[in-house]
């Protein structure tokens, strides 16, 4: 019995029509004209604005700035908070005051979630909706 080769016969040099199955994709493109120039690439269009721009854009008032600051104290005191329980043995040991802990972060971080979601959303969402309607 003869052997057959493992790979399909029209992907082999010898044999079948040549040059039908084995082109390559680069032959099968259109040719341009000798010495002519091909159309330039479009350029990537620019999404319109970066975070940093739109962050600019929104207007602040100094009570955004007062409730900001508060924000900011309340995400450093839940971290005051969480660290302790983390890195030193003797509050990891004891379980009562790592509870503890872990119920001042929960409530230092919720404050501060509800202080971003819930009062400095308002205020830049009015901020903005003033802003629009001054000339």
């Amino acid at each position: 019995m003869a052997r057959r080769s493992p790979l399909n016969p029209r992907y082999q040099k010898d044999t079948g029509p040549a040059g039908k199955t084995r082109r390559s994709a680069a032959a099968a493109k259109p040719k341009r004209e000798a010495g002519g120039r091909g159309e330039a690439a479009p350029a990537p269009k620019k999404s319109g604005s970066s975070f940093r721009d739109a962050v600019r854009s929104v207007p602040s008032t100094p009570e955004m700035k007062r409730w900001r600051r508060i924000w900011w104290a309340l995400i450093g005191l839940a971290l005051v908070a969480l660290l302790p329980s983390l890195f030193i043995p003797a509050v990891r040991a004891d379980r009562t005051l790592s509870t503890i802990l872990l119920v001042i972060y929960v409530i230092f971080l919720g404050g501060a979630f509800y202080i971003d979601l819930g009062i400095i959303r308002k205020l830049r969402a009015r901020a903005t909706a003033e802003a629009k309607h001054r000339p």
